[in-house]
């Protein structure tokens, strides 16, 4: 069901008809133009719990509008930022923070997280530029390890069925310690129909939070699809579009099929326990120097806080192809040049 508000904000009320089915919710307040830009208009979210899914959904809204506007500008148009690693405040250029389509200064809504408490929201805003990272040494690195899907999938007693012709495959990056990443992807007709990834310092939620997305973004292809089909969208190029999703399903059965296979019990598996922002950041690997913390700036709800957490040694963005580079330091440390990633495919997995 569709909601407004006196402000004419939408939103729906998600609604199941059986108890193991999940929430779907979307939110929707519309978006504005600035220097000719128009930014987004809505988020959209999945959980097993009506209020979480809307709470969820309202927060990326949120956090993707809010990054048109950015935060409080000096002259010289930079931003105050704490740096996660020194705790010490510095200035940054606000263009480093905001939407940008730039070369060398991509950036889009990687690291950026809403929350009604501070801290939560810059733990989260941290394993989201974190994640987005190791997806990059994932997909063009070939960095990782192949998990037992079906193994986990009934360890976790997870409620969502996929359909028999539907192959899921997962893999687990660490490269970013305590953190550890899964990404999921899922597979019909040798096509890449869904995909997720997540990051945290608990392996089971890891896994969880990483299958919600894949069915979120599964459900929003397919919406996306028969929007098209519909009200004749022009798409791509059949032909184009169908050889680039046979090679990135090559690519990807290449790592399911060369990146080791480990098998692990999740009870057994090493939990972090602490959520102490300062505590995490000292053990991540020490060639990151930088993780500069903003608050950025909004007006719809003003308890909730809005953060981006930017790194000059890292990709502040998801990894498609023609964004990055040999030349970055999370490249250099592991060693990706830029031939290893102009012979990769574009990674499809945002």
């Amino acid at each position: 069901m569709m909601y407004n508000d006196i402000r004419n904000k939408s939103y729906n009320i998600p609604y199941r008809l059986y108890s193991n089915q999940l929430c779907f919710s979307y939110s929707k307040v519309g978006t504005f133009t600035f220097k000719g830009y128009t930014g987004p208009n809505g988020g959209n979210s999945v959980s097993q719990n009506k209020k979480l899914a809307i709470k969820k959904s309202f927060s990326e809204m949120l956090e993707r509008r809010s990054l048109m506007i950015g935060s409080d500008i000096d002259n010289e148009r930079k931003v105050k930022a704490l740096n996660l690693i020194d705790r010490k405040v510095y200035e940054i250029l606000e263009k480093n923070i905001k939407f940008n389509d730039q070369e060398d200064i991509y950036t889009d809504t990687t690291g950026t997280s809403t929350h009604i408490s501070s801290q939560t929201s810059i733990f989260n805003a941290l394993k989201e530029l974190l994640e987005k990272n190791c997806l990059f040494l994932f997909w063009y690195g070939r960095r990782g390890i192949s998990l037992n899907s079906e193994e986990l999938i009934r360890s976790l007693n997870f409620g969502y069925k996929f359909h028999h012709n539907q192959k899921l495959f997962m893999f687990l990056n660490n490269d970013f310690p305590p953190f550890i990443t899964i990404i999921s992807v899922l597979i019909e007709d040798q096509k890449i129909i869904g995909s997720g990834i997540a990051s945290d310092l608990n392996f089971k939620q890891a896994i969880n939070a990483s299958l919600f997305e894949l069915i979120l973004l599964k459900e929003q292809k397919f919406i996306n699809q028969t929007y098209a089909r519909i009200y004749g969208v022009r798409q791509r190029c059949f032909l184009e579009s169908s050889l680039e999703e046979k090679e990135q399903y090559f690519h990807l059965k290449k790592l399911k099929n060369d990146l080791p296979i480990i098998k692990i019990n999740i009870k057994s598996f090493n939990k972090v326990k602490t959520k102490n922002i300062f505590q995490i950041v000292d053990s991540l690997p020490s060639w990151i120097e930088s993780l500069y913390c903003v608050y950025i700036k909004h007006n719809l709800n003003n308890q909730l806080k809005t953060v981006r957490v930017y790194s000059k040694e890292l990709y502040n963005h998801i990894p498609i192809k023609d964004w990055v580079s040999g030349s970055k330091p999370v490249s250099i440390h592991f060693n990706i040049n830029k031939v290893e990633i102009d012979s990769t495919p574009n990674c499809p997995i945002i």
